[in-house]
């Protein structure tokens, strides 16, 4: 791979974080579960359903990127109670985990971060295949 190719695709990655905040937004309902337990950091409850989310078909988890409100474009959030699954944004501006009344709440402040945990085992290894070609060229 040529080195400028390689370089459009990290200003490109860059480019694609700089603007407003995109989350994976959908719901089983669980947003509307938690009652006091993370109260303030779903914006509404996603439309779509989280069952037919899934990263190995383009076609299936590209209609559940959204552009985050304003008032909630600090992370996103996927929480998980008893197997059914909320990803939204969030105004909560962290990258960990917490567990609260069997309700585990992840944050991460990159976009599209919360595909499947805190942070995207693919998106790290494509960072550091690009900054292995970047440091070879």
């Amino acid at each position: 791979m040529s080195r400028p190719l390689l370089l459009a695709m990290c200003v490109g990655l860059l480019v694609a974080t700089a603007d407003t905040l995109h989350c994976y937004q959908c719901s089983d309902n669980v947003a509307r579960t938690l009652g006091s337990v993370l109260a303030g950091t779903a914006a509404g409850t996603p439309a779509l359903s989280c069952a037919h989310f899934d990263l190995t078909r383009a076609d299936r988890f590209r209609k559940f990127a959204a552009a985050c409100p304003r008032e909630t474009d600090a992370a996103c959030g996927k929480l998980v109670k008893e197997g059914r699954v909320t990803r939204m944004c969030s105004n909560v501006a962290l990258s960990e985990c917490h567990v609260r009344q069997g309700v585990t709440a992840c944050f991460c402040t990159g976009g599209l971060c919360n595909a499947a945990g805190l942070m995207s085992p693919a998106l790290l290894l494509l960072a550091a295949a690009l900054l292995a070609a970047l440091l070879k060229a």
